[in-house]
């Protein structure tokens, strides 16, 4: 009888375990599920500099008639400036060069290296205090 009791114990065990895993089960139509691939977007990429010093923001961009080209923005301290105008594409990735310009009496400048990849507005913050240029922050908010 023990035995007997055992094996259906487990048997109702394994019974109970393969209901739940089916409860909360959703079905694959249904949008923003985690199976369902998220579709990126196009966006603008903006630096916001909150810190003391004026900021420049350079990268590396290819267009097709003229070429490649380094661009520059200087971004005033306590600022938001948008890179550009145009849109970039979903999915791209920029890697901008951030150069603290710290005084040269202060300290020498500060460079930082930032990837964005592009999906809807992004905006790359970066953040340090007057007391030490070198313990900079960059990160990229939505």
């Amino acid at each position: 009888m023990k035995r007997r009791l055992t094996i259906t114990y487990v048997g109702g065990l394994c019974l109970a375990l393969g209901m739940l895993s089916g409860c909360g089960a959703s079905d694959n139509s249904v949008a923003g599920s985690a199976d369902d691939p998220v579709e990126a977007r196009a966006g603008r990429v903006a630096v916001d500099n909150r810190t003391p010093w004026d900021l420049e923001a350079a990268w590396l961009w290819e267009r097709e008639p003229t070429g490649a080209q380094i661009l520059r923005v200087l971004v005033p301290s306590g600022q938001k400036v948008i890179l550009q105008e145009e849109p970039w594409p979903a999915r791209a990735e920029l890697g901008l060069d951030l150069v603290l310009l710290v005084p040269a009496e202060s300290s020498p400048r500060v460079r930082r290296k930032a990837r964005v990849q592009v999906d809807g507005d992004q905006t790359v913050v970066v953040s340090a205090s007057a007391d030490d240029p070198f313990e900079v922050v960059v990160s990229i908010e939505p």
